[in-house]
């Protein structure tokens, strides 16, 4: 279990207290972090742009605290980049929200970017994400790579 107390960026601003529910996963991107609790929920801090956060909110403006994050199962891993964010749950489907443009994970032609969590293409059976800055990618339980 990890255990995410303190971001230097965020001026070493207390995120999770010492006693309490943990978070048992994290990723750190550009300007912006993606943390999931023991219960799966997940939260996001930090810049806003693009939607990465997936509160809703497409701006540029930082959010250091806790955003808690709608999903539809419980989140089981993490991947952020500088534009987006993206989240496997535990009913083995993908979620992503941030930069459209420059994630390219719609698979539909579109380029504008989500500020609340989407099904991007190749989105069932999945095993791992991983989340770069021009591209996303998806392990499937087969074996099979999609990005």
């Amino acid at each position: 279990m990890i255990l995410l107390s303190t971001m230097s960026h965020a001026g070493g601003a207390l995120i999770q207290p010492a006693t309490g529910p943990r978070f048992q996963a994290m990723a750190m991107g550009y300007d912006h972090s993606a943390m999931i609790n023991a219960s799966g929920q997940l939260y996001t801090s930090g810049n806003q742009n693009y939607g990465k956060c997936g509160n809703g909110v497409d701006a540029n403006d930082t959010a250091w605290t806790k955003q808690f994050v709608t999903l539809p199962a419980a989140a089981i891993q993490v991947s952020v980049s500088r534009y987006g964010t993206s989240v496997l749950l535990n009913d083995n489907t993908v979620r992503f929200f941030g930069g459209g443009s420059f994630n390219n994970v719609r698979g539909d032609g579109s380029t504008s970017d989500t500020a609340t969590p989407i099904e991007p293409n190749n989105n069932d059976n999945a095993a791992c994400v991983a989340l770069g800055r021009y591209g996303h990618l998806i392990l499937k339980k087969t074996g099979a790579l999609y990005g």
